[in-house]
């Protein structure tokens, strides 16, 4: 049986919640901004698909996009637990090579 995808678009997070699933499948055309300011994440999330650790590369995302931002933006989110996430995350890629 066929997943039904369902589309929203940044407009849409303004007026409601949605679940990780349905982020993750519109993630390409969402606003990562309007995504932190908006919606409640979880720091794997956070990890995955909002953080920016390319700082050498000076985008304005390296610094929208940093720790500190989304720690503040999700206060759901411990430093613990984001840490946490990326080191399960990023241990898994590094160890998939």
């Amino acid at each position: 049986m066929t997943e039904k995808v369902i589309t929203i678009y940044d407009n849409d997070l303004n007026e409601n919640k949605y679940d990780e699933k349905v982020l993750i499948q519109n993630i390409r055309h969402l606003n990562k901004k309007l995504l932190l300011l908006t919606q409640i994440l979880t720091a794997e999330f956070c990890v995955k698909y909002i953080a920016v650790y390319d700082t050498d590369g000076g985008s304005e995302d390296s610094y929208t996009f940093d720790t500190p931002t989304i720690l503040e933006a999700q206060p759901h989110i411990t430093k613990e637990e984001y840490v946490s996430a990326y080191y399960k995350i990023y241990r898994n890629r590094n160890n998939k090579n």
